[in-house]
Protein backbone atom coordinates (compact mmCIF):
# COMPACT_ATOMS: atom_id res chain seq x y z
CA UNK A 1 0.00 0.00 0.00
CA UNK A 2 2.56 2.57 0.85
CA UNK A 3 4.58 1.54 -2.00
CA UNK A 4 1.71 2.38 -4.60
CA UNK A 5 0.97 5.43 -2.65
CA UNK A 6 4.48 6.43 -3.19
CA UNK A 7 4.05 5.46 -6.74
CA UNK A 8 1.16 7.63 -7.04
CA UNK A 9 2.45 10.41 -5.01
CA UNK A 10 5.73 10.41 -7.64
CA UNK A 11 3.38 10.20 -10.76
CA UNK A 12 1.41 13.64 -9.39
CA UNK A 13 4.53 15.46 -8.92
CA UNK A 14 5.55 14.74 -11.99
CA UNK A 15 2.13 15.91 -13.42
CA UNK A 16 2.64 18.95 -11.12
CA UNK A 17 6.27 19.25 -12.86
CA UNK A 18 4.64 19.35 -16.58
CA UNK A 19 1.81 21.50 -15.59
CA UNK A 20 4.26 23.77 -13.51
CA UNK A 21 6.72 23.64 -17.26
CA UNK A 22 3.30 24.42 -19.56
CA UNK A 23 2.46 27.75 -17.74
CA UNK A 24 5.79 28.41 -17.21
CA UNK A 25 6.15 28.27 -21.31
CA UNK A 26 3.11 29.96 -21.42
CA UNK A 27 4.15 32.93 -19.30
CA UNK A 28 7.27 33.34 -21.11
CA UNK A 29 5.61 33.60 -24.23
CA UNK A 30 3.43 35.99 -23.21
CA UNK A 31 6.56 37.65 -21.60
CA UNK A 32 8.37 37.85 -25.08
CA UNK A 33 5.16 39.14 -26.74
CA UNK A 34 4.99 41.94 -24.28
CA UNK A 35 8.68 42.74 -25.52
CA UNK A 36 7.59 42.49 -29.22
CA UNK A 37 4.61 45.19 -28.62
CA UNK A 38 6.54 47.16 -26.44
CA UNK A 39 9.61 47.14 -29.08
CA UNK A 40 6.63 47.99 -32.02
CA UNK A 41 5.57 51.37 -29.40
CA UNK A 42 9.35 52.75 -29.37
CA UNK A 43 9.64 55.99 -30.01
CA UNK A 44 11.65 57.45 -32.41
CA UNK A 45 13.76 60.61 -32.26
CA UNK A 46 13.64 62.67 -35.36
CA UNK A 47 16.26 64.04 -37.08
CA UNK A 48 16.67 68.15 -36.66
CA UNK A 49 17.02 70.64 -34.11
CA UNK A 50 13.41 71.75 -33.24
CA UNK A 51 13.86 75.26 -34.42
CA UNK A 52 12.73 77.35 -37.06
CA UNK A 53 15.98 77.01 -39.42
CA UNK A 54 15.82 72.93 -38.68
CA UNK A 55 12.76 72.03 -37.89
CA UNK A 56 12.26 68.07 -35.98
CA UNK A 57 11.37 65.90 -39.14
CA UNK A 58 8.36 63.74 -38.38
CA UNK A 59 8.54 60.98 -40.82
CA UNK A 60 6.83 58.06 -38.91
CA UNK A 61 4.54 56.55 -36.21
CA UNK A 62 7.41 56.14 -34.22
CA UNK A 63 8.74 60.57 -34.10
CA UNK A 64 4.85 61.14 -33.86
CA UNK A 65 5.01 58.84 -30.29
CA UNK A 66 8.25 61.00 -29.87
CA UNK A 67 6.38 63.73 -29.56
CA UNK A 68 3.56 62.90 -27.19
CA UNK A 69 6.55 61.73 -24.74
CA UNK A 70 8.45 64.94 -25.34
CA UNK A 71 5.90 67.51 -24.89
CA UNK A 72 8.03 69.12 -21.57
CA UNK A 73 9.99 70.55 -24.41
CA UNK A 74 7.20 71.55 -27.00
CA UNK A 75 7.45 75.03 -25.99
CA UNK A 76 8.35 77.16 -28.79
CA UNK A 77 9.51 74.50 -31.13
CA UNK A 78 8.87 73.56 -34.67
CA UNK A 79 8.01 69.92 -36.25
CA UNK A 80 7.73 69.03 -40.12
CA UNK A 81 5.80 66.33 -41.42
CA UNK A 82 8.40 65.72 -44.03
CA UNK A 83 6.27 62.09 -45.26
CA UNK A 84 3.07 60.50 -45.45
CA UNK A 85 2.46 58.40 -42.25
CA UNK A 86 0.47 55.53 -42.05
CA UNK A 87 -0.68 54.72 -38.54
CA UNK A 88 -2.68 51.66 -38.90
CA UNK A 89 -0.32 50.15 -36.27
CA UNK A 90 -1.47 52.11 -33.26
CA UNK A 91 -4.91 50.04 -33.21
CA UNK A 92 -2.83 47.41 -31.01
CA UNK A 93 -1.19 49.41 -29.42
CA UNK A 94 -0.98 49.37 -25.22
CA UNK A 95 -3.72 47.03 -25.42
CA UNK A 96 -5.90 48.11 -27.96
CA UNK A 97 -5.94 51.78 -26.30
CA UNK A 98 -3.87 53.09 -29.29
CA UNK A 99 -1.95 55.64 -29.72
CA UNK A 100 -1.13 58.20 -26.74
CA UNK A 101 -2.40 61.70 -27.63
CA UNK A 102 0.26 64.45 -27.94
CA UNK A 103 0.22 66.83 -25.18
CA UNK A 104 -2.20 66.19 -22.23
CA UNK A 105 -3.62 68.62 -19.09
CA UNK A 106 -0.35 68.36 -16.84
CA UNK A 107 2.01 68.64 -19.73
CA UNK A 108 0.57 70.59 -22.88
CA UNK A 109 2.03 70.79 -26.30
CA UNK A 110 2.77 74.35 -27.35
CA UNK A 111 4.58 73.61 -30.72
CA UNK A 112 4.36 74.45 -34.06
CA UNK A 113 3.56 71.93 -36.56
CA UNK A 114 4.23 72.41 -40.29
CA UNK A 115 2.24 69.83 -42.20
CA UNK A 116 3.17 70.48 -45.77
CA UNK A 117 -0.19 68.95 -46.85
CA UNK A 118 1.39 65.26 -46.21
CA UNK A 119 -1.08 63.15 -44.60
CA UNK A 120 -1.08 61.03 -40.97
CA UNK A 121 -3.65 57.96 -41.85
CA UNK A 122 -5.59 55.47 -40.06
CA UNK A 123 -4.78 57.10 -36.47
CA UNK A 124 -6.46 54.78 -33.52
CA UNK A 125 -7.14 56.26 -29.82
CA UNK A 126 -9.47 54.28 -27.96
CA UNK A 127 -9.20 55.69 -24.29
CA UNK A 128 -12.94 55.92 -23.12
CA UNK A 129 -11.67 56.89 -19.58
CA UNK A 130 -9.35 59.52 -20.90
CA UNK A 131 -10.19 63.48 -21.36
CA UNK A 132 -8.39 65.34 -24.16
CA UNK A 133 -7.89 62.82 -27.23
CA UNK A 134 -6.55 62.89 -30.77
CA UNK A 135 -3.82 63.33 -32.53
CA UNK A 136 -2.88 66.33 -30.24
CA UNK A 137 -5.13 66.19 -26.59
CA UNK A 138 -4.21 69.76 -25.16
CA UNK A 139 -2.67 72.52 -27.05
CA UNK A 140 -1.90 75.64 -25.05
CA UNK A 141 0.05 78.50 -27.37
CA UNK A 142 0.57 76.32 -30.80
CA UNK A 143 -0.26 76.51 -34.15
CA UNK A 144 -1.40 73.26 -36.88
CA UNK A 145 -1.03 74.42 -40.60
CA UNK A 146 -1.37 72.47 -43.82
CA UNK A 147 -1.76 68.89 -41.80
CA UNK A 148 -3.95 65.94 -42.89
CA UNK A 149 -5.61 63.22 -40.88
CA UNK A 150 -7.49 60.51 -42.86
CA UNK A 151 -9.76 57.87 -41.99
CA UNK A 152 -8.88 58.30 -37.87
CA UNK A 153 -10.66 56.44 -35.14
CA UNK A 154 -10.78 58.63 -31.85
CA UNK A 155 -12.55 57.99 -28.67
CA UNK A 156 -12.58 59.38 -25.42
CA UNK A 157 -14.24 60.57 -22.46
CA UNK A 158 -14.38 64.47 -23.11
CA UNK A 159 -12.66 66.68 -25.59
CA UNK A 160 -12.50 64.72 -28.56
CA UNK A 161 -11.07 65.32 -32.12
CA UNK A 162 -9.61 63.97 -34.75
CA UNK A 163 -6.47 66.91 -35.01
CA UNK A 164 -6.98 67.93 -31.07
CA UNK A 165 -9.23 67.48 -28.35
CA UNK A 166 -9.17 71.03 -26.69
CA UNK A 167 -6.85 74.05 -28.14
CA UNK A 168 -5.93 77.12 -26.11
CA UNK A 169 -4.14 80.15 -27.59
CA UNK A 170 -3.28 78.41 -30.56
CA UNK A 171 -4.07 78.17 -34.59
CA UNK A 172 -5.91 75.92 -36.94
CA UNK A 173 -4.86 76.33 -40.77
CA UNK A 174 -5.17 74.76 -44.07
CA UNK A 175 -6.00 71.27 -42.09
CA UNK A 176 -8.28 68.32 -43.29
CA UNK A 177 -9.37 65.51 -41.36
CA UNK A 178 -11.63 62.56 -42.26
CA UNK A 179 -12.75 59.29 -39.73
CA UNK A 180 -14.65 58.74 -36.73
CA UNK A 181 -14.83 60.58 -33.38
CA UNK A 182 -17.14 59.40 -30.21
CA UNK A 183 -17.11 61.06 -27.08
CA UNK A 184 -19.00 59.61 -24.11
CA UNK A 185 -18.97 62.85 -22.13
CA UNK A 186 -18.73 66.15 -23.82
CA UNK A 187 -16.97 68.49 -26.39
CA UNK A 188 -16.74 66.30 -29.85
CA UNK A 189 -15.59 67.88 -33.44
CA UNK A 190 -14.43 66.46 -36.51
CA UNK A 191 -11.29 68.51 -35.78
CA UNK A 192 -11.59 69.53 -32.57
CA UNK A 193 -13.59 69.05 -29.25
CA UNK A 194 -13.12 72.63 -27.74
CA UNK A 195 -11.37 75.91 -28.72
CA UNK A 196 -10.73 78.80 -27.00
CA UNK A 197 -8.49 81.59 -28.52
CA UNK A 198 -8.25 79.43 -31.54
CA UNK A 199 -9.32 80.66 -34.82
CA UNK A 200 -10.14 77.75 -37.14
CA UNK A 201 -9.33 78.62 -41.02
CA UNK A 202 -9.42 77.68 -44.01
CA UNK A 203 -9.95 73.73 -42.95
CA UNK A 204 -12.61 70.97 -43.60
CA UNK A 205 -13.66 67.97 -41.85
CA UNK A 206 -14.71 65.49 -44.76
CA UNK A 207 -16.48 62.23 -44.74
CA UNK A 208 -16.74 62.64 -40.95
CA UNK A 209 -18.96 61.10 -37.98
CA UNK A 210 -19.24 62.72 -34.68
CA UNK A 211 -21.22 61.73 -31.08
CA UNK A 212 -21.05 63.70 -27.94
CA UNK A 213 -23.31 63.40 -25.18
CA UNK A 214 -23.61 67.34 -25.76
CA UNK A 215 -21.60 70.07 -27.87
CA UNK A 216 -20.99 68.15 -31.09
CA UNK A 217 -20.41 69.91 -34.40
CA UNK A 218 -18.98 69.09 -37.54
CA UNK A 219 -15.69 71.21 -37.30
CA UNK A 220 -15.66 72.07 -33.19
CA UNK A 221 -17.77 71.05 -30.49
CA UNK A 222 -17.82 74.51 -29.00
CA UNK A 223 -16.05 77.42 -30.56
CA UNK A 224 -15.62 79.82 -27.36
CA UNK A 225 -13.73 83.20 -27.29
CA UNK A 226 -11.75 84.67 -30.01
CA UNK A 227 -12.19 81.19 -31.91
CA UNK A 228 -13.90 81.95 -35.21
CA UNK A 229 -14.96 80.07 -38.01
CA UNK A 230 -13.82 81.27 -41.43
CA UNK A 231 -13.56 79.19 -44.95
CA UNK A 232 -14.48 75.92 -42.87
CA UNK A 233 -16.95 73.12 -44.42
CA UNK A 234 -17.82 69.61 -42.97
CA UNK A 235 -20.04 67.20 -45.02
CA UNK A 236 -20.60 63.79 -43.05
CA UNK A 237 -23.18 63.27 -39.81
CA UNK A 238 -23.38 64.91 -36.23
CA UNK A 239 -25.12 63.17 -33.71
CA UNK A 240 -25.84 63.70 -29.45
CA UNK A 241 -29.17 62.01 -29.50
CA UNK A 242 -30.62 62.97 -26.10
CA UNK A 243 -27.93 65.83 -25.73
CA UNK A 244 -28.48 69.14 -26.33
CA UNK A 245 -25.97 71.32 -29.21
CA UNK A 246 -25.53 69.75 -32.37
CA UNK A 247 -24.88 71.32 -35.21
CA UNK A 248 -23.08 70.63 -38.93
CA UNK A 249 -20.22 72.78 -37.85
CA UNK A 250 -20.29 73.48 -34.03
CA UNK A 251 -22.42 73.14 -31.33
CA UNK A 252 -22.42 76.22 -29.62
CA UNK A 253 -20.65 79.19 -31.81
CA UNK A 254 -19.54 81.85 -29.59
CA UNK A 255 -18.14 83.85 -32.25
CA UNK A 256 -18.01 84.05 -35.94
CA UNK A 257 -19.20 81.77 -38.67
CA UNK A 258 -18.08 83.51 -41.79
CA UNK A 259 -17.89 81.77 -45.60
CA UNK A 260 -18.61 78.43 -44.12
CA UNK A 261 -21.01 75.41 -45.20
CA UNK A 262 -22.07 72.09 -43.87
CA UNK A 263 -23.63 68.99 -46.09
CA UNK A 264 -23.71 67.15 -42.45
CA UNK A 265 -26.70 65.42 -41.06
CA UNK A 266 -27.45 66.43 -37.18
CA UNK A 267 -29.49 65.16 -35.09
CA UNK A 268 -29.97 65.47 -31.21
CA UNK A 269 -32.34 66.46 -28.61
CA UNK A 270 -32.37 70.25 -27.87
CA UNK A 271 -30.80 73.18 -29.75
CA UNK A 272 -29.87 71.82 -33.29
CA UNK A 273 -28.72 73.14 -36.26
CA UNK A 274 -27.34 72.86 -40.18
CA UNK A 275 -24.82 75.17 -38.96
CA UNK A 276 -24.73 75.57 -35.33
CA UNK A 277 -26.71 74.40 -32.30
CA UNK A 278 -26.52 77.70 -30.69
CA UNK A 279 -25.08 80.86 -32.21
CA UNK A 280 -24.22 84.03 -30.38
CA UNK A 281 -22.32 85.50 -32.58
CA UNK A 282 -23.27 86.38 -36.31
CA UNK A 283 -23.29 84.01 -38.91
CA UNK A 284 -22.60 85.58 -42.32
CA UNK A 285 -22.25 84.00 -46.15
CA UNK A 286 -22.60 80.23 -45.09
CA UNK A 287 -25.07 77.40 -45.99
CA UNK A 288 -26.46 74.56 -44.93
CA UNK A 289 -27.57 71.25 -46.76
CA UNK A 290 -27.85 68.59 -44.85
CA UNK A 291 -31.12 66.40 -42.93
CA UNK A 292 -32.05 68.12 -39.38
CA UNK A 293 -33.54 66.45 -36.83
CA UNK A 294 -34.09 67.90 -33.10
CA UNK A 295 -36.80 67.77 -30.55
CA UNK A 296 -36.98 71.06 -29.99
CA UNK A 297 -35.27 74.08 -30.70
CA UNK A 298 -34.17 72.63 -34.26
CA UNK A 299 -33.53 75.44 -37.16
CA UNK A 300 -31.79 74.93 -40.76
CA UNK A 301 -29.40 77.41 -39.88
CA UNK A 302 -29.24 77.17 -35.91
CA UNK A 303 -30.70 75.82 -33.09
CA UNK A 304 -30.91 78.78 -30.91
CA UNK A 305 -29.72 82.47 -32.01
CA UNK A 306 -30.48 85.88 -32.57
CA UNK A 307 -31.22 87.25 -35.45
CA UNK A 308 -27.61 88.23 -36.36
CA UNK A 309 -27.38 85.38 -39.80
CA UNK A 310 -26.92 87.54 -43.09
CA UNK A 311 -26.43 86.30 -46.60
CA UNK A 312 -27.31 82.24 -45.82
CA UNK A 313 -29.11 79.83 -46.90
CA UNK A 314 -29.97 76.38 -46.08
CA UNK A 315 -31.47 73.24 -48.07
CA UNK A 316 -35.26 73.62 -46.83
CA UNK A 317 -36.20 70.23 -48.65
CA UNK A 318 -33.14 68.39 -48.09
CA UNK A 319 -33.34 69.48 -43.69
CA UNK A 320 -37.10 68.81 -43.71
CA UNK A 321 -37.17 72.40 -41.67
CA UNK A 322 -38.89 75.95 -42.82
CA UNK A 323 -37.61 77.31 -40.18
CA UNK A 324 -34.40 79.42 -40.31
CA UNK A 325 -33.23 79.22 -36.45
CA UNK A 326 -35.40 76.70 -33.89
CA UNK A 327 -36.36 79.92 -31.22
CA UNK A 328 -37.77 82.11 -33.65
CA UNK A 329 -39.76 80.37 -36.28
CA UNK A 330 -40.49 83.58 -38.30
CA UNK A 331 -37.10 84.50 -38.87
CA UNK A 332 -35.50 84.18 -41.68
CA UNK A 333 -37.92 82.56 -43.91
CA UNK A 334 -36.50 84.22 -47.08
CA UNK A 335 -33.08 81.90 -46.38
CA UNK A 336 -34.59 78.64 -47.05
CA UNK A 337 -34.26 77.87 -50.63
CA UNK A 338 -35.52 74.62 -52.56
CA UNK A 339 -32.78 72.12 -53.79
CA UNK A 340 -32.77 73.45 -57.41
CA UNK A 341 -32.06 77.19 -55.92
CA UNK A 342 -29.33 75.74 -53.84
CA UNK A 343 -27.87 74.71 -57.10
CA UNK A 344 -28.25 78.38 -58.56
CA UNK A 345 -25.66 80.55 -58.80
CA UNK A 346 -27.98 83.59 -58.87
CA UNK A 347 -29.33 82.07 -55.55
CA UNK A 348 -26.29 83.50 -53.74
CA UNK A 349 -26.70 87.27 -53.71
CA UNK A 350 -23.75 89.09 -53.09
CA UNK A 351 -21.21 86.14 -53.05
CA UNK A 352 -17.89 86.03 -54.86
CA UNK A 353 -17.74 82.97 -57.39
CA UNK A 354 -14.68 84.61 -58.73
CA UNK A 355 -11.85 84.15 -55.57
CA UNK A 356 -13.74 82.39 -52.97
CA UNK A 357 -16.73 80.09 -54.25
CA UNK A 358 -17.18 78.21 -56.83
CA UNK A 359 -20.09 76.13 -58.61
CA UNK A 360 -20.43 73.38 -60.83
CA UNK A 361 -22.78 70.60 -61.30
CA UNK A 362 -19.59 68.06 -61.12
CA UNK A 363 -18.68 69.23 -58.35
CA UNK A 364 -19.83 68.59 -54.09
CA UNK A 365 -22.99 67.50 -55.50
CA UNK A 366 -23.82 70.99 -57.33
CA UNK A 367 -23.72 72.94 -54.06
CA UNK A 368 -21.21 75.78 -53.96
CA UNK A 369 -17.64 74.94 -52.75
CA UNK A 370 -15.24 77.31 -51.65
CA UNK A 371 -12.10 77.87 -54.39
CA UNK A 372 -9.44 76.70 -52.21
CA UNK A 373 -10.38 73.98 -50.07
CA UNK A 374 -11.69 71.85 -53.41
CA UNK A 375 -12.38 68.34 -52.81
CA UNK A 376 -11.18 68.15 -56.34
CA UNK A 377 -7.53 67.41 -57.01
CA UNK A 378 -7.70 70.30 -59.61
CA UNK A 379 -9.67 73.80 -59.12
CA UNK A 380 -11.85 74.57 -61.75
CA UNK A 381 -10.15 77.86 -62.74
CA UNK A 382 -11.67 81.43 -63.46
CA UNK A 383 -11.92 80.68 -66.94
CA UNK A 384 -13.77 77.66 -67.61
CA UNK A 385 -17.41 77.69 -68.37
CA UNK A 386 -19.90 76.65 -65.35
CA UNK A 387 -23.21 75.14 -65.94
CA UNK A 388 -26.14 74.07 -63.60
CA UNK A 389 -29.50 72.20 -64.18
CA UNK A 390 -31.90 73.63 -62.23
CA UNK A 391 -35.61 75.03 -62.16
CA UNK A 392 -34.43 77.48 -65.09
CA UNK A 393 -33.25 74.58 -67.29
CA UNK A 394 -29.28 74.60 -68.56
CA UNK A 395 -27.73 77.50 -67.20
CA UNK A 396 -24.36 78.66 -68.50
CA UNK A 397 -22.38 81.26 -66.35
CA UNK A 398 -18.42 81.94 -67.20
CA UNK A 399 -16.85 85.31 -66.17
CA UNK A 400 -17.42 88.83 -67.85
CA UNK A 401 -13.66 89.63 -67.94
CA UNK A 402 -13.49 87.03 -70.65
CA UNK A 403 -13.91 88.53 -74.15
CA UNK A 404 -15.77 85.50 -75.95
CA UNK A 405 -18.87 85.10 -78.15
CA UNK A 406 -21.40 82.42 -76.97
CA UNK A 407 -22.11 80.32 -80.00
CA UNK A 408 -24.15 77.12 -80.40
CA UNK A 409 -24.87 74.65 -83.09
CA UNK A 410 -27.07 71.39 -83.67
CA UNK A 411 -24.42 69.53 -85.56
CA UNK A 412 -20.61 70.77 -84.46
CA UNK A 413 -20.16 71.64 -87.99
CA UNK A 414 -21.85 74.96 -88.43
CA UNK A 415 -22.02 77.47 -85.22
CA UNK A 416 -24.29 80.61 -84.87
CA UNK A 417 -23.61 83.09 -82.08
CA UNK A 418 -26.29 83.99 -79.47
CA UNK A 419 -27.75 87.44 -79.51
CA UNK A 420 -26.36 89.52 -76.38
CA UNK A 421 -29.90 89.99 -75.60
CA UNK A 422 -30.57 86.70 -74.12
CA UNK A 423 -27.13 86.97 -71.72
CA UNK A 424 -27.44 88.69 -68.66
CA UNK A 425 -24.99 89.99 -66.31
CA UNK A 426 -24.85 89.32 -62.09
CA UNK A 427 -22.14 89.19 -60.12
CA UNK A 428 -19.65 89.86 -62.54
CA UNK A 429 -20.37 86.82 -64.53
CA UNK A 430 -22.10 86.28 -67.64
CA UNK A 431 -25.20 83.99 -67.51
CA UNK A 432 -27.19 82.58 -70.44
CA UNK A 433 -30.26 80.38 -69.97
CA UNK A 434 -30.33 77.33 -73.17
CA UNK A 435 -34.49 77.67 -73.43
CA UNK A 436 -33.98 80.87 -74.41
CA UNK A 437 -33.17 79.89 -78.15
CA UNK A 438 -35.99 78.02 -79.71
CA UNK A 439 -34.90 75.28 -81.90
CA UNK A 440 -36.50 71.95 -83.16
CA UNK A 441 -33.08 70.28 -82.75
CA UNK A 442 -32.55 67.18 -80.37
CA UNK A 443 -29.79 68.39 -78.70
CA UNK A 444 -28.11 71.89 -78.92
CA UNK A 445 -24.21 72.20 -78.63
CA UNK A 446 -22.53 75.49 -77.10
CA UNK A 447 -18.67 77.04 -76.70
CA UNK A 448 -17.18 80.02 -75.48
CA UNK A 449 -15.32 81.50 -78.61
CA UNK A 450 -12.18 83.61 -77.77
Amino acid sequence: MYAVGCHGLLMSMNDIKRKFMKTFLSVLCIGLMSVISAAAQTPEQPEGAGNAASPYQIKSVGNLLWMSMNTFSSQGAYYEIAADIDASETSSWYGGQGFQPIGSESSHFCGKIIGNNHTVSNLSINRAMSPHVGLLGFVEGGSIENLNLKNCTISGQMYAGILAGYMNGSSVTGCKVSGKVSCYGNYAGGIVGQAYRTPISKSCADQISVYAANYAGGIVGENLTESPLSYCYSIGSVANNNGTYAGGLTGWSHEKISVCYSRTTVSGSDRVGGLAGQSSNPIDQCYAAGNVYGQSNAGGLAGYSGTDITNSYWDKQLSGLEVCIGNDTFFGKNMGLTTQQMKQRNSYAGWDFNYVWRISSSVNNGYPYLKDLSSLGTVLNAHDIHYCTGEDGLVLEWPTEINGMLEYSQDLKEWQSVSEEFIQEQNKYNIFKADSISTTAGKLFFRLAL
